[in-house]
Formats: structure tokens, C-alpha cells, sequence
């Protein structure tokens, strides 16, 4: 039997509602947890199937590179966070590690998306052309260094076209599943509607994670990829 592995955080909402899901569904949970452990495990020590690991600071300050590019695409400035919020932010860019689909459960970043009179209710692109993933809050972090790292990484010269990649966003707001459209001309990167929820791979890596405000609509999106 082929083994399935979800990697996650180890924080309140999406990370607990996938973790939870997988474990039922009979898949290993390998939960991310920085560098200092939480609650979270607490509540699935009895299961064989779940592990987490706990990364030293020197472990974590490792990934600090991928954390300075991911906030170059995203235009964010972290150069007056505090340790304690790098420290999660570099914890984020180890949730990628080994995996080859990320399925978010959170929401776009204001002025990301069409307008209305840009055809956002009825147009299969529903966002506008991006530097970066334009997703709000931690999540992003993860988000954009799967795109770095596993696509943009060592492209190679002359490599060009528009190509959807193993990057899934469900939109709290919009209620609706997104996939990522990656241009290699541009390094841009549009989000187009799916009608069905992303098909979890039927063995090997993947990452589920998402906002701690998870509202009763992500819960259901994330309840329907074990389900449906």
C-alpha cells in the first residue's frame, strides 16, 4: 500500500482541521512545529501515524534565504520583525520540504483580485497578474517558496509558457478553489477558478495549511478533499 504523507503547522485552524482529516483518512501527519513545541501535539500522541518535529534556532536561521527572497516576491518588509515572528516565518518554508502539491485554505490580499466590472463573478481567472502568490498573512510564506523553490529554481534558459502548478487556494471570502497559473516568461502568476476541490495525490507528499482563522466554509472545503 502506497504511503501518503501530509505536512503541516502546528497552529489553531487549517493546520488542526487537515491534520485531523488526514489521520482519519489513514495518512502520516508530519507536523511541522519550529522551534518550540505546542499544544498541537497533545492531541494526536496516540496516534502512530502522526509525527512532528521541532526545529533548533540554528536549524531555522538556515532557511532565513529562503525567507528574504519569498518577501521579495510578496513585497513585504521583515527587516523590523521581531525574532520570535522570523523564527514562524522560517518555520513556514519547511512545510515544503519534500512535498510536490500545497493546498491552502485562507484568503487573497486586498487589490489582488478582478473587479467586479473585470468579470471576478464570472471570468475563470479570478485574480489579477502577480509577483507574488498575494495571499494574506503566514500562509504566504509556504506559499511562495514552493514557487521558488520547485519552479523557478534552476529554470532552465529558454524555458517559457504558462503552465498550472500543484499550488491550490481555497478563498474563505469567495468561497470558491483556486490553482495557480505560473508564466515563465514573467515569473508572474495568475489564479484561476476550479469547479472541484484538488485530488490529494495517492501516495507521496503533499501540504495542507491555512489560517488560524479558519471560518465554518474552509473547515467544510478542507472536510470535502478527504470526503468527496
Amino acid at each position: 500500500m502506497s504511503q501518503v504523507t501530509l505536512i503541516t503547522g502546528d497552529a489553531e485552524g487549517a493546520d488542526r482541521v487537515f491534520c485531523e482529516y488526514a489521520l482519519a483518512k489513514g495518512h502520516v501527519v508530519f507536523s511541522v512545529a519550529g522551534s518550540s513545541r505546542s499544544n498541537f501535539k497533545k492531541n494526536y500522541e496516540e496516534f502512530a501515524n502522526f509525527t512532528d518535529k521541532c526545529y533548533s534556532d540554528a536549524a531555522l536561521q538556515a532557511q532565513q534565504g529562503l525567507v528574504d527572497e519569498a518577501a521579495k516576491n510578496l513585497g513585504r518588509n521583515i527587516s523590523a520583525c521581531q525574532p520570535f515572528k522570523k523564527r514562524i516565518l522560517q518555520r513556514n518554508t519547511l512545510q515544503i520540504i519534500k512535498t510536490s502539491m500545497v493546498i491552502a485554505v485562507s484568503d487573497f490580499e486586498r487589490n489582488v483580485l478582478k473587479t467586479e466590472e473585470e468579470g471576478l463573478a464570472t471570468s475563470a481567472v479570478v485574480s489579477k497578474k502577480l509577483k507574488g502568490v498575494g495571499i494574506e498573512g503566514g500562509t504566504a510564506w509556504a506559499c511562495q517558496t514552493f514557487v521558488n523553490e520547485k519552479f523557478l529554481k534552476g529554470k532552465s534558459e529558454g524555458f517559457d509558457g504558462r503552465y498550472l502548478i500543484q499550488l491550490y487556494l481555497f478563498s474563505q471570502k469567495l468561497g470558491i478553489w483556486t490553482q495557480a497559473l505560473l508564466d515563465y516568461r514573467t515569473n508572474e502568476i495568475e489564479w484561476r477558478r476550479l469547479e472541484q476541490p484538488p485530488k490529494i495525490p495517492a501516495y507521496g507528499y503533499y501540504t495542507g495549511i491555512g489560517a488560524r482563522a479558519l471560518t465554518p466554509v474552509g473547515a467544510d472545503a478542507i472536510k470535502c478533499l478527504y470526503t468527496s
